[in-house]
């Protein structure tokens, strides 16, 4: 996997006072010597990545061409009608020989609203629709990008606790293998929002347009799910900065749990009729019990009242009724401590009413929900093997077939699943993608089907996001860094 080398910045600032009066100020970072032994990477060869934070917008650049004795790159840049361009140079600037090496630094005090184009030496790395803020379509994706450190930070959580296993396997495989998950008191204060900071850094929430990376927040975090409707991109996960269960709009971060002081998770966000719907979880400590849990335009609804933990995983509303899909965990309270060791069930809410689809005699789990006309789609998988549920009634689709269906999509009077590595339409394989693949969403537009996913190049190793259209691989990532891609929308 390439390595990120950080470089020290000398920077030159020349701006313009037509589009800003106050100085923009460059954050700098410690710099690695070019190795001669480096050479050009041939997946995203000069591939230059824009990132908008809070901060400004952050320039990292690939496979930078610099002379071989280099000792610093130096950046100059103006701003002036939305037009960003950028210089860099290295120095000395004369060599016998050069090398390549990768670039990254922050210019402060710049937001996305005010950028149409930016240049970097001369080429065009960025275009804001053309300079047409209303215009949101496109092809949307959100996961999460490994950041090195440096003002990142991570949670205090072990990988080992119960925290950390609701954040990788999003739920879908954390209760198969018959391991008893034990939330105690000492464990539980391990799962409080504070963050700290950590030298190796950790999980950015990120969110991708056509391609196009923007970062959502500066601290450790996550993003499950994307949501887009008139001119608003709406993003559910897990913030960083000390809050929990978090949900973006255009960027801005909203907390659903102020003040919380331990775990909880956006899953999925649904807008219907001008309200914003999230399903989530939130670890009570009192109840020793997860909490499933609604959020209706911010305001915070109880699907289960904590005598076992239910999740809820996904929301869909149609015609005003809300269905949420998750599942319930059955535990023992043992000295005041709840032991979670009985059979996951999968679950549907209607309006806030729970209905089981599995009996409770194998593990199971409820992660897609989606309503067409009267009939109601649940996917997710029930013993390991491959799960639809068409009201309420396990369907034959691929009976046996091992893995979780993560989604379920209706368009028209054709039904799409997907999940392991295979997308079916109608109960019928519609492409399997040989490989260490993990698909994790999907959305059909037209006849055109949008997944996106993970690989695994071995066993053990780190993600690397995907995304494929009808089954064709599209990379939005170059295997640097570790990275997640959890949801897609198309608009």
């Amino acid at each position: 996997m390439k390595k990120v080398v950080l470089l020290s910045l000398v920077v030159f600032l020349s701006i313009s006072c037509a589009k800003k009066e106050q100085e923009l100020e460059v954050a700098s970072v410690n710099f690695t010597p070019c190795l001669q032994t480096k050479v050009k990477s041939a997946e995203l060869s000069s591939g230059v990545n824009v990132e908008f934070t809070n901060e400004g917008v952050k320039i990292t650049h690939f496979d930078f061409e610099v002379t071989c004795d280099f000792s610093a790159v130096n950046v100059t840049h103006t701003f002036v009608n939305g037009v960003l361009r950028i210089t860099q140079q290295s120095s000395p600037s004369h060599a016998d020989c050069i090398c390549y090496t990768d670039v990254s630094y922050t210019i402060n005090g710049i937001s996305q609203d005010e950028v149409n184009v930016i240049f970097v030496n001369g080429m065009q790395v960025y275009c804001w629709n053309g300079g047409e803020d209303d215009d949101v379509s496109g092809v949307y994706i959100v996961g999460a990008w490994y950041e090195e450190a440096g003002g990142i930070t991570k949670s205090t959580s072990s990988l080992n606790n119960f925290t950390s296993v609701i954040w990788s396997d999003s739920l879908s495989t954390s209760f198969t293998s018959g391991n008893w998950l034990y939330l105690s008191e000492g464990e539980s204060s391990q799962h409080e929002n504070n963050l700290i900071k950590n030298s190796v850094g950790g999980n950015v929430a990120k969110l991708w347009k056509n391609g196009k990376m923007q970062t959502l927040s500066n601290d450790w975090s996550m993003a499950y799910s994307v949501y887009v409707t008139d001119n608003d991109v709406y993003v559910a996960g897990i913030a960083g900065g000390g809050i929990g269960a978090a949900v973006w709009k255009n960027g801005k971060v909203q907390d659903l749990t102020p003040g919380a002081r331990y775990y909880t998770e956006a899953s999925s966000v649904y807008v219907y009729d001008g309200d914003v719907y999230v399903a989530g979880s939130e670890w009570d400590f009192s109840k020793q019990a997860y909490i499933a849990k609604l959020w209706i335009n911010g305001e915070a609804y109880n699907l289960s009242c904590g005598t076992t933990s239910m999740f809820a995983k996904s929301v869909y509303v149609s015609d005003g009724d809300v269905y949420v899909a998750g599942l319930e965990l059955p535990h023992e309270k043992t000295g005041g401590v709840a032991i979670v060791s009985g059979i996951a069930i999968a679950k549907l809410w209607i309006n806030g009413r729970e209905q089981n689809l599995t009996n409770g005699t194998i593990n199971a789990n409820a992660l897609s929900v989606c309503v067409s006309g009267n009939d109601v789609y649940v996917s997710g998988f029930e013993g390991g093997i491959t799960r639809l549920w068409k009201n309420g009634v396990v369907q034959n689709f691929n009976n046996g077939a091992s893995g979780h269906a993560n989604t379920v999509f209706v368009s028209g009077n054709d039904v799409y699943v997907s999940g392991g590595k295979t997308v079916w339409k109608n109960g019928n394989v519609l492409y399997h993608m040989d490989g260490n693949y993990v698909f994790e969403a999907m959305f059909v537009s037209g006849s055109d089907v949008y997944v996106t996913g993970n690989e695994y190049v071995s066993q053990g190793s780190v993600p690397v996001a995907k995304f494929w259209k009808n089954g064709v691989i599209q990379d939005i990532s170059n295997g640097s860094k570790e990275s997640w891609a959890m949801c897609v929308f198309v608009k």
